[in-house]
């Protein structure tokens, strides 16, 4: 039977973890590279991250680790305990070996135990018309998005405005971003949206 443990890593000595490794035995009949996959799921068998590993194993009883994103695991907002809910096992034709599912729960973590990612939403949205030549209409549909940087740099943000299922409006900017919480204004075309023929809530 498959014996399973996990543990966080914290690589880089900030008290956060940096990957969640989860440890389990394989029974290998000939020796070969093989490829593992797991994926990790929150309690309601939503996917959070998935890992890979790689490996040369003798035939016999063999120990393998899957290292799971702690960034992805901070995104994700989830609590643990978490699902290893898929693990696949493949030779080195990519040949399907074994499967099995939702055989694994992990210790208990806080999502907050984990390496926050170099920028992320804080979920703190704003929004406001704007007219920017005074004839009543607003020539803008401002979107104010709180983003946390905790490493400085330049960031892409994209965003897509729709109505009733339709996308109304695009906006792709590219910005630098200090370490710091960034309010971050996306101008949506107001002529756009009069032509879309679409109310709001957008």
């Amino acid at each position: 039977s498959l014996i399973f443990s996990d543990i966080g890593r914290d690589t880089n000595a900030n008290t956060l973890y940096d990957f969640l490794t989860l440890n389990t035995g394989l029974a290998i009949n000939e020796s070969g590279n093989y490829t593992v996959l797991g994926w990790l799921a929150n309690s309601t068998s939503g996917i959070i991250t998935q890992a890979q590993n790689n490996s040369l194993l003798p035939q016999g009883s063999s120990n393998l680790g899957l290292s799971f994103n702690g960034k992805d695991i901070y995104k994700s907002k989830y609590n643990g305990p978490y699902n290893l809910l898929f693990l696949r096992l493949y030779d080195d034709l990519g040949n399907l070996i074994d499967s099995v599912e939702m055989i694994y729960n992990t210790s208990n973590y806080n999502y907050s135990q984990f390496e926050k990612p170099n920028a992320f939403f804080t979920n703190i949205f704003t929004d406001n018309g704007q007219d920017t030549n005074f004839d009543l209409l607003y020539d803008l549909l401002n979107i104010n998005a709180l983003i946390n940087v905790t490493t400085s740099g330049t960031y892409s943000i994209e965003a897509h405005l729709s109505g009733n299922g339709t996308i109304i409006g695009d906006i792709n900017i590219i910005t630098i971003l200090p370490t710091v919480l960034n309010n971050i204004s996306l101008n949506f075309s107001g002529e756009k949206i009069f032509l879309s023929n679409i109310n709001g809530p957008y």
